[in-house]
């Protein structure tokens, strides 16, 4: 076997195949593995989450047409729409496709493919892991992004991801959407379970009149992730202090040019009633007009360098 191939290891009792693997190439080292393995489907639950990996479903399919199979089971948790799915057809070779849909009635799972690949002579099937940590010995880290479908807005797709979490106590880890900012064109809430991450670079956007509400403290850095279109509100419990960066766009201005054309008046507004009890800035200049507020205890601003 070829140096790219040699990852394949055995892991948390199942083995993980590479996302972007010649599956051609390891076929025979794959049927070595389900017949070395007697028992794989009591140990599915036990697998570890890890990055661009492949899922070796140890209970065996059965064949509908070129475009569909079953299994039996529920197992649309697993085979989400338009993940990979690579099926082995023994003489037929190795075929691969994505997940159109799948579904669940009468104790079967029904996969339907997007392409129509497959062949009478199917023997197994493989499906792109989701890497979301959901399972007993994961990651505890759900990426957000592997919920998105074709249309959906960014609430959508975080609702999707928070009702997959369920009760479990999980980071959400909100990347940047290639598409655009994160569209929250409705009130949407994060349970106190769910640890919202924000990475630099992926911006919410939440739409007029719309409230965004963070149960639990957010994990980010100090740069803009966070858009509040016209009235919309944003509120953080359990936010013992926040980067005024999340939402103004202070700090970015020049001696020679400092006040740019921002103004973070309402934007430190906004952090004030989202609950916050102390906003830290990085240091730059800040535009901020006189305002007042009646309803603030206990607040504390921290300054980094020196603030203009």
């Amino acid at each position: 076997m070829s140096d790219r191939y040699q990852s394949i290891s055995y892991h948390q009792q199942l083995w993980h195949v590479p996302a972007n693997a010649n599956f051609s190439a390891i076929g025979d080292d794959v049927d070595a593995l389900y017949t070395s393995q007697s028992s794989l489907n009591a140990l599915v639950t036990n697998w570890a989450v890890v990055e661009n990996i492949m899922l070796a479903i140890a209970t065996a399919p059965t064949y509908s047409d070129a475009d569909t199979f079953t299994l039996p089971g529920n197992w649309t948790d697993y085979f989400g729409v338009n993940k990979l799915v690579v099926g082995y057809c023994g003489t037929d070779g190795v075929k691969a496709s994505t997940v159109l849909s799948s579904s669940y009635g009468a104790g079967i799972t029904t996969i339907n493919l997007n392409d129509a690949v497959l062949t009478a002579n199917l023997e197994r099937v493989s499906v792109e892991a989701v890497r979301d940590g959901l399972w007993p010995h994961g990651t505890g880290v759900v990426n957000a992004l592997d919920y998105k479908q074709a249309g959906y807005t960014g609430r959508e797709t975080l609702e999707d991801a928070i009702a997959a979490i369920g009760v479990l106590n999980r980071i959400l880890t909100v990347a940047p959407d290639p598409d655009g900012d994160w569209e929250i064109d409705d009130d949407l809430e994060f349970p106190q379970n769910v640890t919202p991450k924000i990475l630099r670079g992926a911006v919410l956007e939440v739409a007029d009149t719309k409230s965004l509400t963070f149960n639990a403290a957010i994990d980010a850095g100090p740069y803009h992730w966070l858009t509040l279109v016209g009235s919309a509100t944003v509120t953080m419990e359990n936010q013992a202090e926040a980067w005024l960066n999340w939402l103004c766009d202070g700090g970015i201005g020049t001696s020679g040019n400092p006040w740019a054309s921002f103004d973070d008046t309402a934007g430190i507004s906004s952090l004030l009633d989202a609950g916050v009890g102390k906003l830290r800035m990085v240091e730059g200049y800040y535009l901020v007009e006189p305002f007042s507020k009646s309803s603030v205890n206990n607040f504390c601003l921290s300054g980094a360098g020196r603030g203009r």
